[in-house]
C-alpha cells in the first residue's frame, strides 16, 4: 500500500521543488509507551500544495528501551526511521529539488552525517551540540552579531491576544563534533548552516519566539535565511494531516481493533486521502488542507 502511494506521489512531484515533511503521532497510548505512526508527505515549497503521501511506518514505544539506547546500533533504534524515510525521499528522482523537513526530534547526528547527497535538510535544533573548538552551539550562536530583523505578526490564540514580534536574524556555518558515544565509529564532524530567529525583547511575562534551524542550504543573505524559515513553516501541513486523522470520521485513536496488523493497515488506508485515491472525497470534508497557503501565514501559525 505504501509503495503504491509512493509511486503515485513521486509522479506528481515531477519537476517540482519538494519538501519531504516527516513527523510522528500517537495512534494508541499505553502508559508511557504505545503505538505510533511515522509519516512523510510531499509538500510543494512554492505554494504549499500537498501532492501526496511518501511513506508511513509504525512503531511501538517501550518505556524500558531508553536505558539501553546508547548500547544499540543506530539501525536498531527507533530513531533510525528518520534516516530511512530521508533515504526514501531520495528516490524521488524526477523532482526539481528535494528537502527533508522535520521538527526537533530529527536533530540526530547520524541523520546529518548519513543523509543522501541529493536530499537537502531543514531541521529544528534540539540539542546544544559541541562544536569544533569546544564551544556549545546555543551560546556560540547567541554571541554572533545580528545580521537583520524581521517583523512577525502572531495571530490570536486561546489565552493570547494577537501581537507583533520583532525577530533578530543570525545565520552562518557551524561545524559540530560527533557525540562522545560515536567518537569511535564516526570521527568526522558535520558542517551545517544555522539560522537563528529570536525575539530579544518580548513583552513582560510572554514566552519569546525562538527558532534555531539547521540546514544543508548555503545561506548568503537575510532573504535566503527567511526563505528557509518559510520552508520549515510548511511543516505545519503534516500537523494538519494528523489532526484530521484524529477527527470524527477518521478518529484513529478510537479504533477498537486490538490486533496491530489489521489496525495499522486501516490507518494506512486513511492516509490515502493524500495519494489521490480518496483525495476528492477528502477535499469536500476538509478543503483547507489542500489549499495553497500564504507563506507568511504559514510562519505565523508555526511560530504561534
Amino acid at each position: 500500500m505504501c509503495d503504491a502511494a509512493f509511486v503515485r506521489t513521486r509522479e506528481a512531484c515531477e519537476g517540482r521543488d519538494i519538501l519531504a515533511v516527516q513527523d510522528t503521532t500517537v495512534t494508541r497510548s499505553s502508559g508511557g509507551g504505545g503505538d505510533y505512526l511515522h509519516a512523510m508527505i510531499a509538500v510543494d515549497a512554492r505554494d504549499g500544495a500537498v501532492p501526496g503521501a511518501l511513506d508511513a511506518t509504525f512503531c511501538e514505544r517501550d518505556t524500558g528501551q531508553r536505558a539501553t539506547r546508547h548500547a544499540r546500533a543506530f539501525e536498531d533504534k527507533e530513531s533510525h526511521r528518520w534516516l530511512a524515510a530521508t533515504e526514501r525521499a531520495g528516490e524521488i528522482a524526477g523532482a526539481g529539488r528535494i528537502t527533508m523537513v522535520a521538527d526537533r526530534e530529527a536533530d540526530i547526528f547520524d541523520l546529518f552525517a548519513r543523509r543522501p547527497q541529493n536530499v537537502e535538510l531543514i531541521v529544528r535544533a534540539n540539542h546544544n551540540r559541541t562544536l569544533e573548538g569546544g564551544d556549545k552551539i546555543a551560546e556560540w550562536i547567541a554571541a554572533m552579531p545580528r545580521l537583520g530583523t524581521t517583523l512577525l505578526t502572531l495571530p490570536k490564540s486561546p489565552g493570547r491576544a494577537a501581537r507583533d514580534a520583532r525577530l533578530s536574524i543570525r545565520f552562518g556555518q557551524a561545524t559540530m563534533k560527533p557525540p562522545k558515544r560515536l567518537e569511535k565509529t564516526t570521527s568526522a564532524p558535520v558542517t551545517l548552516t544555522y539560522i537563528d530567529l529570536r525575539e530579544e525583547t518580548p513583552p513582560d511575562g510572554v514566552k519569546p519566539v525562538h527558532w534555531r534551524l539547521l540546514t544543508s542550504y548555503d545561506i548568503i543573505n537575510v532573504t535566503d535565511a527567511l526563505d528557509v524559515a518559510e520552508r520549515y513553516a510548511k511543516r505545519w501541513r503534516i500537523e494538519e494531516l494528523f489532526r484530521t486523522m484524529k477527527r470524527k470520521g477518521f478518529d484513529i485513536e478510537a479504533l477498537r481493533i486490538n490486533d496491530t496488523g489489521p489496525r495499522n493497515r486501516l490507518i494506512q488506508t486513511r492516509t490515502r486521502v493524500l495519494d489521490g485515491t480518496l483525495k476528492a472525497k477528502f477535499q469536500t470534508w476538509y478543503p483547507g488542507l489542500f489549499n495553497a497557503a500564504n507563506s507568511n501565514q504559514e510562519v505565523q501559525r508555526a511560530a504561534a
